[in-house]
């Protein structure tokens, strides 16, 4: 490994600790806590761009799977702006993972529920 490689592998490290981290506090600490996260997924989103994968931003709230092992989920505001633009300019081509009933109308919907399928087996 790289000194870079193992730069981002620290930093994702860190990330993922803080954020466990974080949701075993409670109070002003564990609000410091996600903030310490926040600023771990800005410097990873500014320094390895290319090596992380943002699943998308759902209710102001980004996916960021910064390894294979580390997903972590942080509101967009709480980055740091050029973070915050460069996961906007990513999730762009993110895949949709919305619920299908968060992409249809109430007419698709309910055209979808009234579908019957033909299971193959005889009566």
């Amino acid at each position: 490994m790289g000194q870079n490689d193992d730069l981002f592998a620290c930093l994702c490290r860190a990330a993922s600790a803080v954020n466990y981290l974080a949701h075993q506090l409670g109070g002003a600490n564990r609000g410091v806590g996600f903030q310490v996260k926040s600023e771990l997924c800005s410097a990873v989103l500014m320094g390895f761009e290319d090596q992380i994968k943002v699943n998308g931003i759902r209710g102001g709230i980004l996916g960021l799977d910064l390894t294979d092992s580390v997903r972590l989920h942080c509101p967009i505001t709480a980055l740091r702006p050029e973070a915050r633009a460069i996961a906007r300019r990513k999730a762009r081509s993110a895949p949709a993972v919305s619920p299908i009933r968060d992409l249809l109308n109430p007419a698709q919907l309910q055209g979808l529920a009234s579908l019957q399928f033909d299971n193959g087996l005889a009566a």
